[in-house]
């Protein structure tokens, strides 16, 4: 913001601004003597800097993020409070290695643990399946029942309206039946 190319920059309002922040803010804080008129900041014009051998690793594109990998795990291993067991995964390429070689050593017993899993969820499916297949027999056995109960309740309905709908009988005439 403060390049001798900017010339939009009124320092007089800036540095009134500065005074009134630092005396209404939330600290009180004393305000560093000011001169009456601020001068503006120039930067020194100065050549670029040499590259450096890290820039020049920087453009590669393989061997540059190669070399920040083994960097930092070498780094991350001489970190002081570890144990040798830690140190030695931080270890770029060697600590890669162990971890692949303990994945593969303990991919057997992963196996053994996932196959009695399996075994034990398929025998606790196929019980849940055994007591589903009875309770819908039972259920199914309920519902026939229930099916007859409903039809003698009709039946039996059905009747005592036709005795109290029928008009006053005469003795000896003959009974319509209602189906």
């Amino acid at each position: 913001m403060f390049k001798t190319t900017n010339s939009d920059i009124d320092f007089d309002a800036l540095a009134q601004h500065v005074r009134h922040r630092a005396a209404t803010g939330r600290r009180v804080r004393a305000v560093p003597p000011m001169p009456a008129q601020a001068e503006p900041v120039v930067q020194p014009t100065a050549e670029p800097a040499p590259p450096t051998w890290r820039d020049h690793v920087r453009r590669w594109p393989v061997v540059g993020r190669l070399l920040v990998y083994t960097l930092r795990g070498v780094r991350a291993a001489r970190a002081p409070g570890l144990s040798p067991r830690e140190r030695l995964r931080a270890l770029p390429f060697v600590g890669a290695a162990g971890a692949w070689l303990a994945a593969v050593a303990t991919l057997p017993r992963w196996r053994r643990h996932l196959h009695q899993q399996d075994a034990r969820l398929a025998q606790e499916l196929s019980a849940l399946r055994a007591s589903h297949a009875e309770q819908l027999a039972v259920l199914r056995a309920t519902q026939v029942d229930l099916m007859r109960e409903l039809a003698a309740t009709r039946i039996a309905l059905r009747a005592m309206q036709a005795d109290t709908n029928a008009p006053a009988r005469t003795p000896g005439a003959p009974t319509r039946v209602s189906s």
